[in-house]
Order: structure tokens, then sequence, then C-alpha cells
């Protein structure tokens, strides 16, 4: 939300700033960092400059403690062996509870196993 924002007011949207009191404005100090760096990500893709990724720990915090998996997926449609809407590459390559082959939902128990 915070990139999105950032964006926004480059483009010359007024938002107005929360009370520092307000505690439902306030990150968890362990993603403080995080948003900033993403924010940097994001005026580096909008001014076309590299950008610094994630770390693979950034990458494990995030995911574990963050990234909500919603059960529903958008349709997408194969032809000639390629994915055509509703799906892009990113998206495969960073929903990790998207469906399986043949669109099957697996279920992984809290060591990785599958179990559905």
């Amino acid at each position: 939300m915070l990139v999105m924002q950032d964006a926004a007011q480059e483009a010359g949207a007024v938002f107005g700033k929360p009370s520092e009191k307000d505690d439902d404005y306030k990150l968890p100090p362990e993603l403080t960092s995080l948003a900033e760096k993403a924010i940097k990500q994001g005026r580096a893709v909008r001014q076309g400059q590299p950008l610094t990724p994630f770390s693979a720990e950034e990458l494990a915090l995030i995911q574990t403690k963050y990234v909500h998996c919603s059960s529903h997926w958008n349709s997408v449609v194969i032809k000639d062996e390629q994915i055509e809407g509703g799906v892009g590459f990113i998206e495969l390559v960073s929903f990790v509870n998207r469906p399986c082959e043949k669109w099957h939902r697996a279920i992984f128990n809290i060591t990785g196993q599958e179990i559905s």
C-alpha cells in the first residue's frame, strides 16, 4: 500500500498524514526497513532504473509472517503450451500456494510434505 501511495504522491495526489498516535497505521518494526526498500524499488521501476531486490532472508520473513494466500485464483487459458490471461509469469513464481498442474490444489503440512 505504501508503494502505491508513494507512486500516487509522485503523480501529484495529496494524502493527509495519519496521526502518530494511531496504532492502526504503524508498521511492525521489522517491516519498517522492508517498506522503505519496497518504496525505493517502486521508484526505481518507475524511473527505469535497476532495483535492489529483497534478500532471501527478507523474502522469508515477508512470506512466513505477512503474505495472505487466497483460495481464489484467476482463470487462465493455455494455448500452445503457453499461459494467456489471468496469470502472468511473476504470479506463477510468487504465488506459492497456487494450484498445481491440472489446477489441483495441493495442501502441505508444516514440514512441507504434500497431504492432499
